[in-house]
């Protein structure tokens, strides 16, 4: 696998719930320029919300993928435990996202809970292809984080939730 040392040395830090410090686009139009074909290509196909497993898949993405649809899972058991009022134990980090107060926090404490498992994947890889798939998983995450708008989210709920007398 190729190394791509100074590509990576020139990226800039991410943090959760921090704002993005380069877009998803600057993220591409920079690697464009120090990634083989083949390994932009790949790149640019990454997407957080795929989960279908693939042969082609490096090991990083299809434990990703694993992880989250394993997180996904766990999630729609309670969900349907609670609908059926069935008493069901879950672990503590399934808990934990149902026990915040809100549909942001719970969300927030998801977003948490994928950034924690990306940033022990990444400490795995060093200056390849991996690492930076990694990075660019957890970038849409900031991506997703940042288009939160509360003043936003508001108005499209009453927006739903209007009741019209016609």
């Amino acid at each position: 696998m190729s190394k791509y040392y100074y590509l990576i040395s020139s990226l800039p830090y991410l943090e959760f719930k921090q704002q993005m410090p380069i877009s998803r686009n600057g993220f591409l139009a920079e690697a464009q320029k120090w990634l083989k074909p083949s390994d932009l290509q790949y790149l640019e196909r990454t997407n957080i919300n795929d989960l279908n497993l693939s042969g082609k898949d490096l090991t990083v993405v299809r434990e990703w993928k694993l992880f989250e649809f394993v997180l996904r899972e766990n999630l729609a058991e309670v969900r349907m435990a609670k609908r059926s009022g069935i008493d069901k134990k879950v672990s503590a980090l399934v808990k934990s996202i149902f026990e915040q107060k809100d549909p942001l926090a719970m969300e927030t404490v998801l977003m948490k809970m994928r950034w924690d498992f990306l940033d022990e994947k990444q400490r795995l890889y060093f200056f390849d292809l991996n690492w930076l798939v990694v990075y660019f998983l957890k970038l849409q995450i900031l991506e997703r984080f940042t288009g939160f708008d509360k003043q936003k989210g508001i108005e499209a709920f009453d927006k739903l939730c209007e009741v019209t007398n016609g």
